[in-house]
């Protein structure tokens, strides 16, 4: 401060109250304090707020407090103070925060991503309605070029991932390609994320450097793990969920070492946090004016996100993919006269989960889908999984009594379905999920079969049948690592975790997998 002045809510000395003003509001705050000394019209004043309330909410800052107020007020003017430009984006849609997280942030974002940042800079101070058409129309062409090359990227970097592990997980996602475009690595990084459920780093080689980004999963530290591997890089930078970095080609395959072996020394870190709703509700529930009504919480976003309903025991009428094969759509009814359509996005890759006439539970959020002038609620999904679930952990224990009661009498069984055969890949993951439930030396607790396997596909890309995932379980209890015991309802077990102090367990040396060896039930 002694050598300039400078605005910064975060530094330790600051005593402005509220820290988390984007950048662009710490503008407005400025802009603000200069219209003291030299006054501006109140309607420039608002084309300023309705610009930092499009960036707060792009740029994920919290919608608490002070940002609240912001975006709440750049959303309440924005149809009368925002710049053409943005009016033009926004094309007659109705104004939230929503509109400005996936609609206009993505525009403007392409243009910098495809080089071209000059087209949104101009589109934002243009103050002619039809060169702000003609920029939106430009906009809009970057962001399909962005979406074509991301695609592109995206597609062969799954390739790649598939030829390097055809059949099991990935530990980390570590892609590379020739010249590949750095102004959509990030977003590939994070739909590879999503897809594996795993830190992605995606790198492109140009100019004799391997430059790229990567994207965190659950609570994994990306930034503490490239200080890991900090000697193979030439330089890097971040946080805990997103980095960038450049390393030289020869350095590759160290990196991916030093990095699996962080992983290694920090499996929890990589545990997917459980989904919360805020309440049940039947689709009958589900309309226009109920959906009005939530919108009074509005903005929604970062901090303050929108309430999260389960939505059970639907039946399944229609699904499809869309986008690519990227989203789902769903027509779903109670079994009555309730029914309603709903959008699942990034989850496409469901699909080979689920089929008409199939039960679901769904959790998501009700909104309004405004198309032609007609609005119709609809469900945005965050999570599907089958209604079922009770009825599938029943079965599962059924079977599973049925082998053990064959294996205490020495009796071979019939041959295995392959979706039952058991993995000896999955172990590693089954032990950290139980430490991440039960935690060592905790006390013993309740699980279904249905529900743990759901936990190891969503949380660790690991798909396991509920006998498969039982006939494990036996394994690791004859081994002496875990015990069981079978709940009163027979539809439920008890677990408790026991450590060996001495002896390493020999699970290939157990009556379990010995029989499931004979009956073709292990996958090597």
């Amino acid at each position: 401060r002694t050598l300039c002045p400078y605005i910064n809510p975060i530094i330790a000395d600051e005593t402005y109250p509220f820290p988390f003003l984007s950048g662009a509001g710490v503008a407005l705050k400025l802009a603000l304090a200069f219209s003291k000394d030299y006054p501006v019209s109140q309607g420039t004043l608002d084309t300023l707020y309705t610009l930092a309330a499009v960036a707060t909410v792009v740029d994920i800052m919290p919608l608490q407090d002070e940002n609240r107020h912001l975006v709440w007020s750049g959303i309440q003017i924005f149809p009368q103070a925002a710049p053409p430009g943005l009016l033009q984006l926004a094309h007659q849609r109705d104004i939230s925060s929503q509109l400005f997280s996936f609609h206009i942030g993505p525009r403007l974002n392409a243009a910098g991503r495809m080089g071209q940042a000059d087209v949104a800079l101009d589109l934002l101070l243009s103050d002619d309605a039809e060169e702000s058409q003609n920029l939106a129309e430009q906009l809009e062409n970057l962001n399909q070029q962005r979406k074509s090359i991301e695609e592109d990227i995206f597609v062969k970097a799954v390739s790649q991932l598939e030829d390097e592990y055809p059949e099991k997980k990935p530990p980390l996602v570590l892609v590379h390609g020739k010249d590949w475009h750095l102004g959509v690595l990030g977003i590939v990084a994070s739909r590879l994320t999503e897809h594996y459920r795993c830190p992605a780093l995606v790198l492109s080689e140009t100019g004799n450097i391997l430059k790229g980004s990567g994207r965190s999963y659950a609570n994994f530290n990306l930034l503490a793990s490239l200080d890991f591997a900090a000697d193979h890089l030439l330089q890097y930078g971040g946080h805990e969920q997103a980095c960038g970095l450049q390393l030289l080609p020869d350095q590759l395959d160290n990196l991916k070492r030093s990095l699996q072996e962080y992983i290694s020394e920090h499996p929890q870190s990589l545990t997917a946090q459980p989904l919360i709703a805020d309440c049940l509700l039947d689709i009958n529930e589900i309309s226009v004016g109920l959906i009005e009504k939530l919108e009074k919480f509005e903005p929604f976003g970062q901090a303050n996100p929108a309430p999260v309903f389960i939505i059970p025991n639907l039946l399944l009428e229609q699904i499809y993919t869309v986008g690519q094969g990227r989203h789902l759509r769903l027509s779903v009814n109670d079994g009555s006269s309730g029914r309603i359509n709903m959008i699942a996005f990034n989850l496409g890759h469901e699909i080979i989960h689920y089929q008409a006439g199939d039960r679901i539970d769904v959790l998501g959020i009700a909104e309004i889908n405004d198309y032609m002038g007609t609005r119709r609620p609809q469900v945005r999904i965050e999570a599907i999984r089958p209604a079922d679930e009770d009825a599938l952990s029943h079965k599962a224990i059924a079977d599973w009594i049925a082998f053990l009661e064959l294996r205490e009498k020495g009796c071979k069984p019939r041959p295995m379905n392959e979706s039952d055969s058991l993995s000896a890949d999955i172990f590693p993951f089954i032990w950290q999920l139980l430490n991440a439930i039960g935690g060592r030396g905790q006390e013993a607790f309740i699980f279904k079969p249905s529900r743990m396997a759901r936990l190891l596909r969503e949380g660790y890309n690991i798909f396991s049948s509920e006998l498969s995932l039982l006939l494990a379980l036996s394994v690791l209890e004859e081994a002496g690592l875990i015990c069981l015991m079978l709940e009163e309802d027979a539809g439920a077990l008890l677990i408790s975790i026991d450590i060996p102090e001495e002896t390493k367990p020999r699970l290939r040396e157990t009556s379990t997998w010995l029989l499931l060896e004979q009956c073709g039930g292990i996958k090597e």
